[in-house]
């Protein structure tokens, strides 16, 4: 009778424990790679939603559905927030400021002249975590 190990010869040659190093190099090669890409590890962030709240004005807070991209966390995104005045108030926004985690500044001040729709130019920084939801932004 031979031997079991003869009647598979793949054992013999060796060939098992070389397709299983590479198969572990091919692992390894491919987790180095989605972690070179950022694609492993990065905090992202994701505004559903943004409200508008006004500090020192006379007119009511809204929301605006925002769900468009994701961000990278850390990043800094231009966003054009859209302003509904319906009480023909006539004043300048001078300043924004976001809720914990985010930083918000006016990329420029912008002049509101009675009832409209006014696009607002805001600089935003996003938190340096994962986190999906509502951006709360209060114009004075």
């Amino acid at each position: 009778m031979t031997p079991l190990e003869i009647e598979r010869p793949w054992i013999k040659e060796r060939l098992g424990r070389k397709t299983f190093i590479g198969v572990v190099a091919v692992f390894i090669v491919t987790f180095i790679l989605i972690i070179s890409f950022n694609g492993i590890g990065g905090a992202t962030v994701n505004i559903q939603q943004i409200n508008v709240y006004f500090k020192n004005i006379d007119e009511k807070s809204y929301a605006i559905p925002y769900g468009k991209f994701t961000y990278a966390g850390s990043s800094t995104v231009d966003i054009s927030v859209s302003i509904s005045i319906s009480n023909g108030a006539h004043f300048t926004i001078n300043s924004v400021s976001a809720q914990k985690g985010f930083t918000a500044r006016l990329i420029s001040p912008v002049s509101i002249n009675g009832n409209g729709v006014y696009n607002v130019p805001v600089t935003v920084t996003m938190p340096s975590y994962n986190y999906a939801g509502t951006l709360n932004l209060t114009f004075s």
